[in-house]
C-alpha cells in the first residue's frame, strides 16, 4: 500500500503554493507545510499530488483515503502521523491545543549518561549502522567504555571510545535476535556514570523502505526527509545517523521547511554541544 507523507510549518502564508506547471507569487513566503511523499489518491483541494507539493494556503482541504495517512513534520520540528481528512487551520490548531497539554518528563534521582535525543522515541534500527551520542547530565568530558549484549546480559563485544559517540555496523551482533542491548559507561570520572539502551529491529522495514525509496541522493534535502521518516518511524538510531551526516558533512539546507526541521532537531537534541571529529 502507498503511503504519504507530509513536512508542515506553521507559519501562515496567502495562498496556494505552485504545483508543477504553475507560476506563484508567494515563491519567497514560507509554506505551511511540505508533502513530500503521497499515495496516488491523496489530494489537496480534489487535485491529486505532485511530489514535492508546497501548501500555502491555511483554509486547504487534505483528503486522505480510508487506511490511509499522512506524515507531517511542523517548522518548529514536531514529526507525527495524520489519519484523516484535514483543514490545514484545523491540524494546526489541534496540534496547538495538543503541545500546550504535554507534561514535561519526570527527571530520575540518580544521575544518569543521556542519550541524545531519545526522549520518548522509540529505540528501532532499520539500516545496517548504529549511530547513538550522549552527554553527561553536567557536560563533563570522559572517555566511555561501550559494551554490547545480547538480552541475556551476555557481552557480543565492548569498545573504548574517547567522544560521546559511536557508529558501528551492528547486523552481525543480532543473529536470530531481534534486540541487542547498549550499555555506556564513563571512564575517568570521579562519579561514574552509565545508560543502556536497547536497540530493537524495526517491525515494518517493508513500509519504511517504501516512504524512504524517492529520497535516495544522499544530498541535504534527502538526508533532512529521511530523518523525518525515521523520527516518524521511531527509528531512532537512523534519524541519529541521518543528522550526523548533515553535521559531518557541513549540509545545508535552503528550503524553509526542512532548514527549520534540522535546526530545530539540532537544538533539541543539544547536537550542538557534541564534536563529531
Amino acid at each position: 500500500m502507498n503511503r504519504v507523507l507530509v513536512v508542515l510549518g506553521l507559519g501562515l502564508g496567502p495562498v496556494l503554493g505552485p504545483g508543477p506547471g504553475l507560476i506563484s507569487t508567494t515563491m519567497a513566503q514560507t509554506p505551511l507545510f511540505k508533502i513530500i511523499a503521497a499515495s496516488s489518491n491523496t489530494l489537496v483541494d480534489n487535485t491529486p499530488i505532485q511530489l514535492p507539493h508546497d501548501v500555502y494556503n491555511k483554509d486547504q482541504q487534505i483528503t486522505i483515503p480510508e487506511e490511509e495517512y499522512v506524515a507531517l513534520v511542523t517548522a518548529d520540528g514536531e514529526a507525527f502521523y495524520y489519519f484523516k481528512s484535514f483543514t490545514a487551520h484545523e491540524m494546526i490548531e489541534e496540534r496547538r491545543f495538543s503541545q500546550k497539554m504535554n507534561v514535561a518528563p519526570a527527571i530520575p534521582i540518580k544521575p544518569r549518561l543521556i542519550f541524545l535525543g531519545y526522549q520518548h522515541r522509540g529505540p528501532y534500527l532499520y539500516g545496517d549502522s548504529l549511530f547513538v551520542s550522549w552527554a553527561h547530565p553536567a557536560w563533563k568530558k570522559s572517555s566511555y567504555s561501550v559494551s554490547i549484549n545480547d538480552v541475556y546480559d551476555d557481552p557480543l563485544d565492548t569498545i573504548d571510545v574517547g567522544n560521546p559517540w559511536i557508529l558501528r555496523p551492528v547486523q552481525s551482533y543480532f543473529g536470530n535476535a531481534e534486540i541487542i542491548v547498549l550499555r555506556v559507561t564513563s571512564v575517568g570520572l570521579p562519579f561514574e556514570l552509565d545508560n543502556e539502551i536497547a536497540v530493537r529491529k524495526v517491525k515494518n522495514p517493508e513500509k519504511v523502505a517504501t516512504e524512504l525509496a524517492p529520497y535516495t541522493s544522499g544530498n541535504a534535502d534527502h538526508l533532512i526527509v529521511r530523518a523525518a521518516l525515521f523520527d516518524l518511524n521511531d527509528c531512532y538510531f537512523d534519524q541519529q545517523f541521518m543528522l550526523y551526516q548533515m553535521i559531518t558533512k557541513k549540509f545545508r539546507s535552503s528550503d524553509a521547511i526542512l532548514s527549520t526541521y534540522f535546526e530545530g532537531k539540532m537544538k533539541e537534541f543539544d547536537l550542538e554541544k557534541v564534536n563529531y571529529k
